[in-house]
């Protein structure tokens, strides 16, 4: 599903770029997919058939009771029958495989969880036109192994938690009425304290004070734990606080044992919140009631309310137009996306997201393959606070939620500017009911500055200048209190780059009065704790530059070891560089190394330049300035020391 829009930057008014509230996904009718490439993405017929299928399954072969679908994901055929099948050839492919171009077989994969029990399942469907069957046996997760949590799932544990007696009562003892208790629902990784088999979330909890306002305004001193299949809360953890100096309230950074009836209960109760409470040396603490708000309606309210005036955006600005009057540059057939010379496959899955598929380069008629598959894998997001239950925040946010499935349908203006290509997403439900995101996904063209220039400065020389564009493939999801910002690009030299922006707002925490934060956050408003923690990125790089045998090879900057004054490196100047092939797994698992400027390269060492005589290849550029390599004592190292 595609669609086309154009626009200009809109006039700057207070609710410019105010989208419509969110909605829950609904039920699309789906319609039988025709495929242009044998990685598209899963249609609604196929996502629909295919959990009929597996839930028929289970239920007929394994006699289980309700049964919800977490996920159904794309199997993706061989590389070597995707490629075929494309016409893309490989020097292993033979005259005969080479002329077999069947379309590979879809399948796909569907993940089940039984309410009752918690047990997770996997199977496998093929999906053909006239009916999904399952191809093989259903395999059984291991005892405490979860899968992704979905966000019908998030919202549940949020519903179970606010209307939780307890967890009402205890905002109320610090003044937050059940109408103002919100939570983010977060995974927990394992806790022995709970076992195996419990499928659970721990909601960081905020108080809303008004409509629409900035929860993380707000934060509650208390974790509540929700088993999501009982549909109860199960236990609050109270953090310990650093008050009144360096020590933590609770005198270790474990967490609170349980209370040997916990398991015998349906629960919780008083007894249990006092033991708990007890537990992290402290009393309540109240929340910050001063609002920080950031929409414009409320800012408006608040700007008259404190300062008896109106608020409004900034007005200094004149309007930007981001126009294409002949239409795109690019052609869309499909999920298939040409531009200039680049041609790709816009792929999309519940987990990853966007996926770039089978990307080449037509080099003066030839067809250059360049990258099989190009994704964010994976991040991990650390928080620096040792003390339970903060220790717990840990996300991947990933594997654990899947970006696919917290993607926002993007908004024409704001979220994108200029003639746009859309794709939509399609998801499932708990109920195995396919879902569809609008607008997922935004294609569209940028100026991209200078491509190159040059100047002949002698008296009468040429100047020549030559701009740059590129083609960007993007989404956005919102992962609780953080938006990621996920940007594919391709530029007209050959460039690739990934760019990833963080926007909305930061987890916070509050804090007692007269605590500091000791080292572990930073106080960004008053009692209001943001906690030190840091994003890493795992892309998947699946190459295929020239064909499949490529190979990585890792790159230092090494000075020459001949001293400075000596006649092999008179004035200390020099240095070259060191390669390295990298052969194993286990080799490849190197760190940055600044001093030496290190940088990796994948490379094809069967395809020589023409002019270099080096493999070709791509290299992994990382934006960190590189130390020169030079020898000390040198005149010029002495000279270019820098004062600020």
């Amino acid at each position: 599903m595609t669609h086309l829009q154009e626009s200009v930057e809109p006039s700057a008014e207070p609710d410019a770029c105010q989208t419509e509230p969110s909605k829950p996904l609904k039920p699309i009718n789906p319609t039988t997919p025709v495929h242009y490439h044998p990685l598209d993405p899963l249609s609604a017929a196929e996502i629909n058939s295919a959990c009929r299928a597996a839930i028929d399954h289970l239920n007929q072969t394994l006699n289980l009771g309700q049964v919800v679908i977490t996920y159904v994901n794309l199997i993706e055929p061989k590389k070597e029958d995707v490629l075929r099948y494309l016409g893309i050839l490989t020097e292993t492919s033979s005259t005969e495989e080479s002329c077999n171009r069947n379309e590979p077989t879809r399948e796909c994969e569907v993940c089940g969880i039984e309410v009752g029990t918690g047990s997770s399942y996997l199977i496998e469907v093929r999906l053909e036109q006239s009916a999904a069957t399952v191809s093989k046996p259903p395999t059984k997760l291991p005892d405490g192994a979860h899968s992704t949590i979905s966000i019908e799932e998030v919202d549940e544990a949020e519903r179970i938690a606010k209307n939780d007696a307890n967890v009402i009562s205890l905002c109320q003892q610090v003044g937050i009425s059940k109408e103002q208790i919100f939570g983010d629902g977060w995974a927990m990784g394992f806790d022995s304290r709970f076992g195996n088999f419990k499928r659970l979330q721990q909601c960081l909890m905020y108080a809303r004070l008004v409509e629409h306002g900035n929860l993380y305004a707000h934060p509650l001193d208390f974790v509540v734990i929700v088993d999501i299949l009982r549909k109860k809360v199960i236990h609050v953890d109270f953090p310990g606080h650093r008050i009144p100096g360096p020590e933590i309230s609770s005198g270790t950074t474990l967490p609170s044992p349980l209370p040997a009836t916990t398991s015998d209960k349906d629960g919780i109760d008083e007894q249990d919140l006092r033991v708990a409470l007890h537990h992290s040396g402290r009393d309540r603490i109240p929340p910050p009631r001063r609002k920080f708000d950031y929409l414009p309606h409320l800012l408006n309210r608040s700007s008259l309310e404190l300062y008896n005036q109106p608020w409004q955006m900034r007005r200094d600005l004149k309007p930007l137009h981001i126009v294409q009057p002949e239409g795109v540059s690019f052609v869309m057939e499909g999920n298939v996306l040409k531009w200039q010379k680049w041609q790709m496959h816009v792929g999309f899955n519940y987990r990853e997201g966007l996926v770039i598929n089978t990307v080449t380069y037509t080099d003066r008629g030839q067809v250059r393959p360049l990258f099989y598959r190009l994704s964010l894998a994976e991040m991990v997001v650390p928080y620096a606070a040792p003390e339970a239950p903060h220790h717990r925040k840990f996300a991947f946010d990933v594997g654990e939620y899947g970006l696919g499935n917290l993607a926002n349908s993007l908004s024409l203006g704001c979220d994108c500017l200029g003639t746009i290509h859309y794709l939509d997403a399609v998801n499932v439900s708990l109920e195995g009911k396919a879902v569809v995101i609008n607008n997922a996904v935004c294609i569209h063209e940028e100026d991209a500055g200078v491509l190159w220039k040059h100047s002949d400065l002698r008296p009468g020389g040429l100047a020549h200048s030559v701009r740059s564009r590129k083609l960007v493939v993007s989404m956005i999801c919102t992962v609780a209190n953080y938006e990621y910002l996920l940007y594919w690009n391709f530029f007209q030299d050959g460039t690739i780059s990934f760019d990833v922006k963080l926007s909305g707002i930061l987890n916070v925490y509050l804090l007692a009065e007269g605590e500091d934060p000791d080292g572990f956050g930073t106080r960004i408003a008053p009692g209001i704790v943001a906690q030190h923690h840091a994003h890493t990125f795992c892309l998947r790089i699946d190459p295929m530059i020239d064909g499949l045998q490529n190979s990585v090879v890792q790159t230092d900057l090494v000075g020459l070891s001949e001293p400075t004054g000596s006649s092999e490196n008179y004035l200390g100047n020099g240095f070259k560089v060191h390669r390295k092939v990298l052969k194993r797994t286990s080799e490849g698992a190197q760190k940055y190394d600044h001093s030496k400027g290190r940088y990796w390269s994948i490379v094809n060492p069967n395809k020589l330049h023409y002019a270099s005589k080096e493999p070709i290849g791509y290299r992994i550029a990382q934006w960190k300035p590189q130390q020169i390599a030079l020898r000390t004592g040198l005149l010029r190292t002495k000279a270019s020391r820098m004062k600020i």
